[in-house]
């Protein structure tokens, strides 16, 4: 019996080293978290928020005065990037197994049973970073934010350089609606790792929405610059340029928007408005009404290109 026990245990080990030397091979002890290099933003939902105003025309056209430019900025890019750090775990304790499920439970969806997984780590086990790094992951998917916060302001005392979790707590911290500590947080993030790119749509949501606008402008450009496909940022762009006046700029950001994502009514609308801000109704027809056939349910739409087809032919006086 004891030669079967023996025997029983070198091939558990033989097993466990196979797994911890693949899992290795996939991530790599020592590598920097992964991030994806592109953005699926249309996933999240476009941010449809209320609308801001645009300056009325200085002249005395009253029908040909446009007034509203749609807003859509409000969305996070708010995905946790801790994928790569919570597949790290802690092989070298008993705690193996139950991080290992944890892992496979986080990846799988299940995230009740994978914070169960990393608790039952942590009790067999000193807590090591990554069991805390799991539990934090498997809270916030849970939307227990505050315990999550909690969590990852632990993992920031004891490892204050680490890009990925100063992110993440940036991501908890908004959601539970504390926008100005997850800018903090973002910022410090970005110097940290200046080319994150999610930390920056982030972090210009929050200046956008704080009025914060020639921050916001800054980072959308720095964004745009390094991710140029990514409609939703073009727009949030020409956004915050029309907020600051700055209609060319935003007709420049709408366009690219629109190229990008061509069946999008809310670009063209915006398109068609910040032409009439710069005084070129002639032009603006033709955006409301691909926008208006692209959405013919928008009575916004419809109701601006109606009155700006009556400003381009108006009626005789003489006629009844």
């Amino acid at each position: 019996m004891a030669q079967w026990r023996f025997l029983l245990l070198v091939l558990f080990s033989i097993a466990a080293l196979a797994c911890v030397t693949w899992l290795h091979l996939q991530i790599g002890t020592n590598a920097p978290p992964s991030r994806p290099a592109s953005f699926i933003l249309d996933d999240l939902g476009p941010p449809r928020s209320a609308v801001s105003p645009l300056p009325r025309r200085n002249d005395d056209r009253t029908a040909a005065a446009r007034t509203r430019l749609v807003s859509r900025v409000g969305e996070f890019l708010a995905d946790l990037d801790d994928s790569a750090a919570v597949a790290r775990a802690n092989f070298a304790t008993g705690a193996m197994a139950q991080n290992l499920r944890g892992r496979e439970d986080l990846l799988a969806g299940q995230f009740a049973d994978a914070f169960d997984s990393y608790t039952r780590a942590e009790k067999s086990a000193p807590p090591g970073l990554d069991t805390l790094r799991g539990q934090a992951a498997a809270l916030s998917r849970l939307q227990r934010m505050p315990e999550a916060i909690h969590l990852y302001d632990e993992l920031i005392r004891r490892e204050p350089r680490n890009a990925t979790d100063r992110y993440n707590f940036a991501v908890c911290l908004a959601r539970a609606d504390r926008l100005s500590d997850a800018a903090d947080q973002f910022h410090q993030a970005l110097e940290i790792e200046p080319n994150f790119d999610r930390a920056v749509y982030n972090l210009a949501v929050i200046c956008q929405q704080q009025g914060k606008l020639a921050e916001a402008v800054s980072l959308w450009q720095r964004f745009c610059d390094r991710q140029p496909a990514v409609a939703s940022a073009w727009f949030n762009l020409g956004t915050a340029h029309s907020d600051l006046g700055h209609h060319a700029a935003a007709l420049d950001a709408f366009q690219t928007a629109s190229r990008l994502q061509p069946n999008d009514p809310v670009s063209l609308y915006n398109i068609g408005m910040t032409l009439c801000a710069l005084g070129r109704d002639s032009e603006a027809e033709s955006p409301l009404a691909g926008a208006a056939r692209l959405d013919p349910t928008d009575e916004t739409t419809a109701a601006e290109l109606r009155d700006l087809r009556k400003h381009l032919s108006p009626t005789p006086a003489n006629q009844p």
